[in-house]
Formats: structure tokens, C-alpha cells, sequence
């Protein structure tokens, strides 16, 4: 069986220096704290500075045409090192991203979620972005959010409530 795109990329982050720059909403913000913690359980350690790392995440937002620009500028500035792609820039410019940094790493954002699971939650600190559903509901005309991440779908109640206990048992003080 081969591994899908996903699977290939945090195979890859082992045992790496990893640094992580997230643009965007709170859920981007979620999705890259799951990725820190599939990355730490693969021996990675995470640092401040993208000059101490082996590897970089970028997780992009693409809300309007500047914003998707300036995520392209930040690859860009990254693509000599390991570089791993994830947001809502993969669903939509896919084959752009392949063919303009054909080495990197690109993380479906749907695929998180799923890979995170068998990880569980380690330390949060005190805050944690609790997850509660995904997509948009929205029409707006100079956003492309609802392509990028599909209509909103609620999670599961009881999955949301087990989360949250464990966001809490981690030592999580506030939920966001």
C-alpha cells in the first residue's frame, strides 16, 4: 500500500530541528500545534529560528490575493531547506506548489486530524486551540477560504468533549 502525500511528509519529520510560521485563523493555528506533536513524537525538536532548523512548516493562508502572495514569498525564502506545506494553500494551488518547489513536503490540512489522533495530546501549556468544526459557511467574493477548506462540517460532540479533556488533563488552563 503507498503512502498517501500526507503520510510520506510525517514520515519524513524525523528526528529533525523543526521551525513553524502559521498564518491565518485559529484553526490553522490548531492544525499546526497537532502537526508539532506528531513532529515531537517522531524525535523532532522544535526551535525558535529558521536559521537553528533543519526543516520548516509553513501553514499558509490564502483569505485574499496579498496574503496568498506573501505565502509564496515565505516558501520561497524557505525551499533550500526541508520544507513541508500545509493550509489552505495545498487544496487549491497543488500542482503550482509541485512544480515551483517540487522537494517539498505538502500536508492535506483534512489529514491532520486523523494522523494526530494516533498521537494524542502531550503538554498544550496553557492554552490550546480546541477544534470544534472545519470549513466556512460564507459567500464572500474576495475570499477563497470555502474553497480551500470545504463547507462547514461540526465535529463529533463527543469528540469535541474528549478533546477537551485532554487538552485539560495536559494542563490546558484556557480553551480557544
Amino acid at each position: 500500500m503507498e503512502l498517501s502525500g500526507t503520510e510520506k511528509a510525517f514520515a519524513a519529520l524525523q528526528n529533525l530541528t523543526l521551525y513553524t510560521e502559521t498564518y491565518g485563523c485559529t484553526y490553522n493555528t490548531g492544525d499546526t500545534e497537532k502537526i508539532i506533536e506528531i513532529a515531537k513524537a517522531n524525535g523532532c525538536r522544535i526551535v525558535n529560528s529558521p536559521f537553528d532548523a533543519d526543516a520548516v512548516l509553513i501553514n499558509t493562508c490564502i483569505v485574499i490575493e496579498k496574503t496568498e502572495a506573501h505565502m509564496y514569498e515565505r516558501l520561497t525564502m524557505y525551499e533550500k531547506k526541508k520544507l513541508f506545506i500545509t493550509g489552505c494553500l495545498p487544496p487549491v494551488a497543488e500542482a503550482r506548489l509541485r512544480s515551483q518547489f517540487p522537494k517539498a513536503y505538502i500536508i492535506n490540512p483534512d489529514d491532520i486530524h486523523p494522523c494526530y489522533r494516533a498521537v494524542g495530546t502531550a503538554s498544550v501549556g496553557t492554552q490550546a486551540v480546541l477544534q470544534i468544526a472545519r470549513g466556512c459557511s460564507g459567500h464572500c467574493t474576495y475570499c477563497i477560504t470555502r474553497l480551500a477548506r470545504g463547507k462547514l462540517h461540526s465535529f463529533p460532540l463527543d469528540d469535541i468533549v474528549k478533546q477537551a479533556k485532554a487538552f485539560i488533563a495536559a494542563g490546558a488552563t484556557e480553551l480557544q
